[in-house]
């Protein structure tokens, strides 16, 4: 049951839409995608503890989802901008060890 919910919750956050299985390999393909999504899971609400941030993976998992970058493109060079993250959002990246990411790039060059 907690693999299925987790890769219910990671359905959600990566918006997909039901699929229905078929043949052997995707069934087989399923249940590791359902392991990982738990193995994902367990390993952030560790990493959460460890932090002592009082957030539930789900709520940990919502609001990073809404991290958004946008790109533009000014006199021929793409640029991406970070939104401003939120508390919560700068607390779970601490957390989890992941380095708050600049909030403007250059993405590419154009020739």
């Amino acid at each position: 049951m907690d693999v299925e919910r987790s890769f219910r919750m990671m359905k959600d956050v990566l918006d997909l839409r039901p699929i229905w299985h078929r043949t052997d390999i995707r069934v087989r393909a399923h249940i590791l995608i359902c392991f990982m999504a738990l193995l994902f899971s367990k390993i952030m609400e560790r990493y959460l503890k460890m932090g002592k941030v009082n957030l539930s993976v789900p709520r940990a998992w919502e609001s990073l989802q809404n991290m958004q970058i946008t790109e533009i493109e000014f006199h021929g060079d793409k640029y991406q901008y970070l939104t401003e993250l939120t508390y919560y959002q700068k607390i779970i990246l601490k957390a989890l060890k992941i380095k708050t990411p600049s909030r403007f790039t250059i993405a590419q060059k154009q020739v």
